[in-house]
C-alpha cells in the first residue's frame, strides 16, 4: 500500500465537496507539483483552481490533468458535525 497522497479528478473533487460543505467547514485544495513532486496545499479557502502554483520550484500544474485532493478544516460545532457526516457515510458506503 502507497503512502502517497492520491489525486482525484478536479470534477470529483467538486462534487464531494459539494456534498460536505457547511457553515463552518473551509476546504483547502492540495496537489501535487507536476516538476518536482512535492506535495502542495493552496493557501486561498474554499476554491477550486484548474492550475496550481508550487511558490517553492515556480512550476504551474494544470491539475485539470493532474488531478488534486483537499484538507476540510472545522472548529466547534460544524467539526461535530463532520465527524458524524464522515462516520455515517463510512458505516453505509
Amino acid at each position: 500500500m502507497s503512502n502517497k497522497p492520491k489525486n482525484i479528478s478536479l470534477r470529483a473533487a467538486e462534487a464531494q465537496l459539494l456534498k460536505i460543505m457547511r457553515p463552518g467547514l473551509h476546504f483547502y485544495q492540495k496537489w501535487t507539483c507536476a516538476k518536482c513532486g512535492e506535495r502542495v496545499t493552496g493557501n486561498t479557502p474554499d476554491l477550486l483552481f484548474e492550475q496550481g502554483l508550487h511558490e517553492d520550484c515556480g512550476y504551474i500544474t494544470d491539475l485539470r490533468e493532474t488531478g488534486c485532493g483537499y484538507s476540510v478544516m472545522a472548529s466547534g460545532k460544524a467539526a461535530f458535525d463532520y465527524l458524524d457526516l464522515i462516520s455515517t457515510r463510512k458505516k453505509h458506503g
